[in-house]
């Protein structure tokens, strides 16, 4: 296209490229329709959502890229600039869609993507729609204002738009590993109707895909307590969207850091020895102390903490959308001990797992501070199963790594229903 200027929009290379991008895009369209492993699922086209909402995506990148590009043009045509000058005009306005990025993951907590992507819409519209009337003469710190501001706008949108246009494309790395079935069985866990049918058995609930900027993990409890103050903002926008999609209540959990070898909370005590992370939901609190995070044995690889972490927010989620009280009653019921309960035990334990790694999945590599090195860290230290003795009531290690990546894998809430897998594959 940028050539047909030169070489006439009806020329054999215009034209010729034009056809040949044109059968590609058949050939391509004909075969994912065909194959059972498609880049993108074509029935989700069928929603008129997510269908209207890439449209819009659409126009918006068209309409950011091309704006970068025709402004390198006008530096270079209209005011004279070669193009290494052209780039370096060019480079302060671009400054504000990375500042924007960390902006978006400091708000998103507070604020809905709904809200945040109207606003931010508007203002990257209503900039860009004042440099229609810019000229050769134009003053640069004009248009620098106006390109800046909107790619201020832009920086926002950008992190906010995947969750309506998807409710969460599937995350994670292609690595591959043992992965539990998911079917049916007889009996089961009943919690509320609306619990199971939004959350836990709509196929296409996910988590939206979102950085997720951390402060920097150091060994000492003051520098733990900073990561995982940082990362729980990012655990409640992505949790709070999938939440308010389901219909269910959604509340901020509290954090804590006991220290120390005895201290107590309202579902138990620490006496004279290192206790691991736990949520408490008669508090909505998930208690990380430092010496029960096994530091020692992990040592200074962040994606490890930051998978216990999520693990323990799932037991948030469980908690809110009404599985922990289903489940406990099922327990007691049941006996709490018994062969049945401590069956229902792991598959608590495993979902929270499964959905640890769904969270992993779907923030790596989206621009924040999880990096392949970090999931890699987590990836492979999901070997938390019940190997030191004690009751079966977490899983096995190899159950606790495929339900783990499982979820990392596919990004789907339906596939962590742990409820619906066999006895074999929670055991």
């Amino acid at each position: 296209m940028i050539e047909g200027p030169r070489f006439s929009w009806v020329s054999a290379p215009v034209l010729g490229t034009a056809a040949v991008a044109l059968v590609a895009l058949v050939l391509l369209a004909a075969r994912e329709r065909r194959t059972a492993n498609p880049l993108l699922p074509w029935p989700l086209f069928r929603d008129p959502r997510f269908a209207g909402a890439n449209v819009v995506g659409f126009l918006f990148n068209f309409a950011l890229y091309g704006t970068i590009f025709l402004l390198g043009l006008y530096f270079q045509n209209a005011r004279g600039a070669d193009p290494f000058e052209a780039g370096l005009q060019l480079l302060p306005m671009t400054i504000f869609f990375p500042v924007a990025n960390v902006v978006f993951s400091r708000i998103s907590g507070r604020f809905g993507n709904g809200a945040l992507i109207t606003a931010f819409f508007a203002l990257a519209a209503v900039s860009t729609l004042c440099l229609v009337m810019i000229s050769p003469g134009t003053p640069y710190w004009v248009i620098a204002l106006g390109v800046g501001t909107a790619n201020l706008g832009a920086g926002v949108i950008s992190p906010a738009w995947p969750t309506p246009r998807a409710r969460s494309s599937l995350g994670g790395c292609s690595c591959e590993g043992p992965l539990p079935s998911a079917e049916p069985r007889e009996g089961g866990l009943h919690a509320r109707s609306d619990a199971f049918g939004g959350l836990w058995l709509d196929s296409q609930v996910g988590l939206p895909n979102q950085p997720c900027n951390l402060a920097r993990w150091a060994n000492n409890p003051d520098a733990a307590s900073a990561f995982f103050d940082s990362a729980r903002p990012c655990l409640d926008s992505v949790w709070q969207q999938v939440m308010n999609y389901t219909q269910l209540p959604f509340r901020v959990p509290t954090v804590k850091y006991p220290s120390g070898k005895n201290w107590s909370s309202p579902c138990g005590d620490a006496s004279g020895g290192s206790v691991a992370a736990f949520y408490c939901s008669q508090n909505e609190t998930l208690y990380m102390p430092y010496e029960g995070l096994q530091v020692s044995q992990y040592g200074s690889r962040p994606g490890v903490y930051l998978a216990v972490f999520a693990h323990e927010y799932a037991h948030h989620i469980q908690a809110l959308s009404g599985i922990s009280e289903a489940y406990w009653t099922a327990r007691y019921e049941a006996g709490t001990d018994s062969a049945a309960g401590l069956e229902m035990s792991r598959r608590n334990e495993l979902s929270a797992q499964c959905l640890s790694g769904t969270f992993l999945g779907s923030t790596v590599g989206r621009g924040g501070s999880v990096d392949q090195a970090m999931y890699r860290d987590a990836w492979q230290t999901q070997d938390r199963g019940d190997h030191n003795g004690g009751p079966r009531d977490h899983g096995s290690d190899a159950h606790a790594v495929s339900w783990w990546q499982h979820g990392a894998q596919k990004n789907r809430m339906f596939q962590c229903n742990t409820w619906a897998a066999k006895s074999a594959d929670v055991s």
